[in-house]
């Protein structure tokens, strides 16, 4: 039988996987995120009629990834709306085109990409537009542990920039990142706020 690990011991697990305070807010806000998707999953697959929305509550635990993601960028020096925006401004960065015919993903943006002015969006006017590039059709079908990779891949991209002094790979991961729980909240029909 396992035992639960000392507070101790599991402070030094802790710190073999973060070495900044910025780190472990990644790790924390990776923890949440498959917390909040399996149990999303299992509601949604257990076989009772109960919604996600319902089942989440208010304030919804994406809601809580969102105040999670703005304070990770907060601390890391990104204004995470506009970084969604210069990645992504309401159209695929990789074809140019909205809504995105990508067959698969190219390596690198579209080269002649005009970014028009910013304006102040909210999380959830954000959601809606990247749904409008990326039609959730595309993503009705996955399951729970495509979702689950697909965010875990993007949150440790996180982690990775954070160590490197590029600060346009920061915006550019954490604007990624922004997307995959928006692209989880829109196939779930749950808005997003802060």
């Amino acid at each position: 039988m396992n035992k639960e690990p000392s507070l101790g011991e599991f402070q030094t697990a802790i710190a073999q996987w973060a070495e900044t305070p910025l780190e472990y807010l990644v790790i924390n806000f990776l923890w949440a995120a498959d917390h909040s998707l399996w149990q999303t999953h299992h509601t949604m697959v257990g076989g009772t009629p109960q919604s996600v929305v319902e089942f989440l509550g208010t304030p919804t635990i994406f809601q809580d990834l969102v105040r999670q993601l703005v304070i990770i960028a907060r601390f890391a020096g990104v204004n995470l709306e506009e970084a969604v925006w210069q990645k992504f401004p309401d159209i695929c960065p990789y074809c140019g085109r909205k809504p995105c015919e990508c067959a698969e993903k190219k390596s690198s943006p579209h080269e002649e990409l005009s970014v028009p002015k910013s304006r102040s969006f909210t999380a959830d006017e954000l959601r809606v537009m990247l749904a409008e590039i990326y039609p959730p059709a595309r993503a009705r079908d996955k399951e729970y542990f495509y979702f689950q990779g697909k965010i875990i891949e993007e949150a440790h991209e996180v982690l990775e920039v954070l160590r490197s002094p590029e600060h346009r790979e920061r915006e550019d991961e954490l604007a990624d990142l922004f997307a995959r729980v928006a692209e989880v909240a829109t196939v779930k029909g749950i808005p997003l706020a802060c």
